[in-house]
């Protein structure tokens, strides 16, 4: 029962990014870089929470991580195989999904000179995984 815990953190871009939306459509928010480095910081802190629900480390940082997994999944498949993000809450949740980390994705990407949702978003979950591999390996020592 406890492996569930991680996969349900592990949805909480999903209505963090409904609220960066509305933040930064409709008032004046903090720079979306700053919103980056914030949520890997969360990301973080997420990360060395696992400790308390999985013992092994590898476990833990999959399964914090499969929800942003699965998304850049179907990001993918809407962006490559498709040409188009789906017209509904499923194509939209894809997007905001990853929206706290979309500026920085696109800063890395850069370099490729083809910036792309997917590529941004792929930039985003490697990211992710850093920050939780990261903060498990900090608990694990804080620990010892």
């Amino acid at each position: 029962m406890k492996r569930i815990i991680p996969i349900l953190i592990g949805f909480a871009p999903l209505p963090l990014g409904f609220l960066l939306n509305d933040l930064m459509i409709n008032r004046d928010f903090l720079p979306p870089l700053l919103m980056g480095f914030l949520f890997l910081f969360a990301w973080f802190l997420f990360g060395m929470l696992s400790i308390k629900f999985v013992t092994r480390r590898k476990e833990a940082v999959l399964l914090l991580n499969t929800p942003a997994f699965l998304v850049l999944l179907l990001i993918l498949f809407q962006e490559i195989i498709l040409g188009r993000f789906f017209a509904n809450i499923i194509g939209i949740s894809s997007q905001f999904f990853y929206l706290p980390l979309m500026q920085l994705g696109a800063i890395i990407v850069r370099v490729t000179g083809v910036i792309t949702i997917s590529g941004s978003a792929s930039v985003a979950f490697v990211l992710m995984l850093i920050a939780s591999y990261l903060g498990r390996r900090v608990a694990e020592r804080a620990k010892e």
